[in-house]
């Protein structure tokens, strides 16, 4: 009997040229994850398709179709309630934020794992625009995280 595949969730926020790393890594981690025990799916905020061809067409690709990262916890709450994955990845602070504000009402019971592609204490030393709303984030959402 063949075991089934645990579906993972990766969030990003677009795949648009010019991203950073985060969006890298990510498609480094579906090119080289056994597609034979995960089945992946990719969630991207933004309408961005730049390193979409790095993908390998073993992952599903969901576009959220909202404008502005802040918009998006009603749809992940619903693309969760539509493949309830075991696991969810998210990367970059403001998505993560998002993902860890929808967390309550996800479906299932997902894992939520958390990347973070900067350091918070060199994010907040360098000045962010709120940085009370940062530190709150690392001091009650993040721990909240599996």
């Amino acid at each position: 009997m063949i075991p089934s595949r645990k579906k993972i969730l990766f969030l990003v926020p677009s795949f648009a040229a010019g991203v950073g790393g985060a969006e890298r890594v990510i498609a480094i981690l579906l090119r080289h994850l056994d597609h034979s025990r995960f089945e992946c799916h990719l969630a991207l905020v933004g309408e961005g398709r730049a390193f979409l061809e790095d993908i390998p067409r073993e992952v599903t690709v969901h576009h959220l179709g909202v404008s502005r990262m802040r918009y998006c916890v009603p749809a992940i709450v619903g693309l969760n309630r539509q493949l309830r994955p075991h696991t969810i990845l998210s990367t970059v602070i403001f998505l993560n934020a998002m993902l860890m504000l929808a967390r309550p009402f996800l479906s299932g019971r997902p894992k939520i794992l958390l990347r973070e592609a900067s350091l918070p204490s060199a994010f907040l030393a360098q000045g962010a625009r709120n940085p009370r709303i940062l530190k709150w984030l690392y001091r009650w959402l993040y721990p909240k995280a599996d």
